[in-house]
């Protein structure tokens, strides 16, 4: 597999046996994000206003900082927008991908592993989803939330 689909299909085939891999190369192939999903995950932290009273998107589930890729539990999303935040460091591209009932969705991107935390959105139906992000061939750790 030497496309970045490929790889990611694999990542979800995997995820559906429920192991976990530690490294896995995806080509540096560049995505846009089409669609978003809203999942929400135990110990996930949510707050719907800040300390103003200000609306705020609180964070449904969260892909904790590991070494070279993470996955997030799943949560039910009703549909709309949702936002993606990603962070890995390292050297080459990162990237993060939706799952949709263990199946990679075309909520995607590539990013530059040396670029600050990002946040990206996508607009997505009602259902159940995950979030992955791996930090690439030489990345330390990756991290990453959703949020609606």
């Amino acid at each position: 597999m030497n496309t970045i689909h490929g790889k990611l299909m694999a990542l979800a085939l995997v995820a559906l046996a429920g192991t976990t891999i530690d490294s896995m190369a995806l080509a540096s192939e560049e995505s846009a994000p089409s669609e978003q999903s809203d999942q929400n995950d135990e110990g996930a932290e949510a707050s719907d206003q800040d300390d103003e009273g200000m609306a705020v998107q609180a964070v449904r589930a969260t892909c904790p900082r590991t070494v070279n890729l993470c996955r997030s539990g799943t949560v039910s999303f009703p549909g709309g927008t949702m936002s993606i935040d990603a962070d890995v460091n390292g050297g080459g591209t990162g990237s993060w991908i939706i799952f949709h009932n263990g199946g990679p969705t075309n909520c995607r991107a590539n990013f530059p592993a040396v670029d600050p935390p990002r946040s990206w959105v996508c607009q997505l139906p009602k259902g159940t989803y995950s979030l992955g992000v791996y930090a690439g061939q030489s990345g330390q750790w990756a991290q990453g939330a959703i949020r609606w």
